[in-house]
């Protein structure tokens, strides 16, 4: 007899693989690089556009450090304020100190990889489809 832990497992598998496809189609589509490309940088930029980019929430499961160049960023995600800069992600106010945090993450290594196993864990848990539904419901 499988319990239903099993299940909800297998389920929160499926979504995932889902989330994983949806962001491989995001990130070729618009940067030209595939997820498994991305996942071979230790750092990802996270830089303001015009319009809404979407592609933030899949910065976050690279398991990178993403930097988040914060001028310039016009629009903002829902889910936003639950991710702590310094504890998910590094940021910076201009393009121009991102060299500079880059120095500081490579002195750092054991911050740099604190960081990015934070964000990943974070992002896995808490904003995934199946956790925003749980999330809404009554």
């Amino acid at each position: 007899m499988r319990s239903s832990g099993g299940a909800a497992a297998v389920e929160e598998s499926e979504e995932l693989r889902l989330l994983l496809l949806e962001l491989v189609h995001v990130l070729v589509k618009r940067c030209g690089l595939s997820f498994e490309e991305l996942c071979r940088y230790k750092y990802l930029l996270n830089v303001g556009s015009n319009g809404y980019a979407n592609k933030l929430k899949y910065l976050f499961l690279t398991g990178s450090v993403v930097i988040w160049v914060k001028k310039d960023s016009l629009n903002y995600e829902f889910f936003e304020h639950q991710f702590v800069p310094g504890v998910h992600y590094v940021s910076v106010e201009t393009v121009e100190e991102v060299p500079d945090m880059i120095r500081r993450l490579q002195a750092d290594p054991a911050y740099a990889r604190a960081i990015a196993k934070a964000c990943l864990a974070h992002a896995l848990k808490h904003h995934r489809a199946v956790s925003r539904m749980r999330a809404c419901a009554p």
